[in-house]
């Protein structure tokens, strides 16, 4: 069995506390992600089969879009994340959500649709009013990857949470990582291209009549 297409949305948390080489880190990491699916999962992305996006934010209306469309091969998105610059200001994360909600995720028409948040997990929500749980009942399931930041301060386990919609009927996942080296680690890297490979496609095995 191979993985079903699937629609991936990555949503970047590129504010100042995550500092340059972490933001390198996490651009590293979305590349890793997409060839680990590619070769150990088989997911096959291309225009018409399964579809990426990145999404990288910081503060208020700071938020930029990649996608993978039939003009820009794999090859062209990879350098596109690797071209991002990391945008060092406030965390908007619940904005972010809702910008991705509305410039990629809605275009999803794949049964599994999978949106990756990474982020040190601290919100700025005494500003940013849009709710952490925007993603909640539209059809995606969400992780949620929280990584201690640059000064060793946890990720906010209640926002995740949130972010995750724990208290959905159908709730994501999320795992708290001490680094963003770690997000390069083989085991974590399985673990994770197993969850968004939850879906699998069987060959039917019939016999010839």
């Amino acid at each position: 069995c191979k993985c079903a297409s699937l629609d991936l949305a990555f949503i970047v948390d590129s504010s100042e506390s995550i500092g340059t080489t972490n933001f390198a880190l996490a651009k590293d990491f979305i590349i890793t992600v997409i060839d680990r699916l590619a070769k150990d999962q088989q997911v096959k992305f291309a225009g018409n089969e399964s579809t990426l996006s990145v999404v990288q934010y910081s503060g208020s209306r700071a938020q930029e879009v990649i996608r993978l469309s039939d003009t820009t091969g794999l090859t062209e998105f990879k350098q596109a994340v690797r071209d991002l610059n990391w945008l060092a200001e406030a965390t908007y994360t619940g904005e972010a959500l809702e910008y991705a909600l509305n410039n990629t995720i809605k275009r999803m028409t794949k049964e599994n649709r999978v949106v990756l948040v990474l982020t040190d997990g601290r919100s700025d929500i005494s500003r940013d009013d849009v709710p952490l749980s925007v993603l909640c009942g539209q059809g995606v399931q969400v992780g949620g990857l929280g990584v201690k930041d640059y000064s060793g301060r946890h990720p906010n386990q209640e926002q995740v949470g949130e972010m995750v919609c724990k208290s959905d009927p159908k709730p994501g996942f999320s795992f708290v990582l001490e680094n963003f080296a770690e997000l390069l680690d083989d085991t974590f890297l399985q673990n994770l291209t197993s969850r968004i490979c939850q879906d699998k496609r069987c060959p039917d095995y019939k016999c010839p009549s």
